[in-house]
């Protein structure tokens, strides 16, 4: 039986890949050698990058300004410095990467590496306005707990944590922007949400603070003509001024000292004596 036929095809197609093989094998030695090439300087770079910023005392700016604090609630055990090194790692490797998919011709490949090379400085600029916004949110959570808080608040603590809401989301709109999505709803509707928290915080702190403005108001309406050492009578209760403050006025009754919010004398009859000499 004459099996010409059927080798004769068989042994052409062999010959067409080894000449294929034999061909592409120098543009694979190529990526193998831009790779491993890619991958060492990779590797020297970055670890010259972090033994720089790790000498320069980095993280102990980080610290300073509460990024590494920050970071380390996202579950990021590393240090700033040894994140930056990893990161310069990666991007040195991936121009290697793309001069290794370019030389063995793989356009489709290539050019997704391309963009997700030129996508790097955006990436790189939202993680830092997402860090920065959240390094904000705290410090804003913090002067408006504190401040709610003085005055007497009740709701102090969740209009803290509202704020610190707002300004998270405030950050990550930024950040969503800078990578090029539609934003334009979501920055409608947090001007509408942050108006009316600004009118709530505005409205709370307005009532909140009415018993201390009565305060000031008392107080100042009486501290021409009121010294310590005078013997006074606010109402019915009649004694000699130890203290007058923003707040109250102090007086002692019967050897007992009495506090009687300043308000008070904006209601209360008020007699004041001859000063005591």
């Amino acid at each position: 039986m004459d099996q010409s036929p059927l080798i004769l095809p068989l042994q052409e197609s062999l010959y067409d890949s080894l000449d294929l093989i034999i061909t592409f094998l120098p543009n694979i030695l190529g990526a193998l050698v831009l790779l491993t090439i890619g991958i060492i300087l990779a590797r020297l770079l970055s670890s010259a990058i972090q033994r720089i910023l790790t000498f320069a005392n980095f993280d102990r700016l980080l610290d300073r300004w509460g990024i590494s604090s920050l970071i380390q609630q996202f579950g990021i055990p590393q240090t700033g410095a040894h994140i930056i090194g990893a990161l310069s790692f990666w991007v040195i490797f991936l121009l290697f990467l793309i001069s290794a998919a370019r030389t063995l011709d793989l356009d489709v490949i290539t050019e997704a590496l391309i963009s997700v090379a030129y996508t790097l400085p955006d990436i790189f600029l939202a993680t830092l306005i997402i860090l920065i916004g959240l390094l904000g949110a705290g410090g804003l959570r913090t002067l408006v707990t504190t401040t709610c808080e003085g005055i007497g608040l009740p709701a102090a603590r969740m209009a803290g944590h509202l704020a610190y809401a707002l300004c998270a989301t405030v950050a990550g709109i930024m950040a969503a922007s800078r990578l090029g999505f539609d934003t334009s709803f979501l920055s409608s509707f947090l001007l509408i949400l942050t108006a009316g928290f600004v009118a709530t915080l505005a409205l709370s702190v307005g009532l909140g603070a009415r018993p201390a403005l009565r305060n000031l108001i008392g107080t100042y309406s009486v501290r021409h003509f009121v010294q310590i050492g005078q013997e006074v009578k606010v109402g019915d209760i009649t004694g000699t001024v130890l203290d007058l403050t923003s707040m109250v006025i102090v007086l002692d009754v019967n050897g007992k000292k009495v506090v009687i919010p300043a308000s008070r004398l904006n209601d209360a009859p008020m007699t004041i004596h001859q000063s005591q000499t």
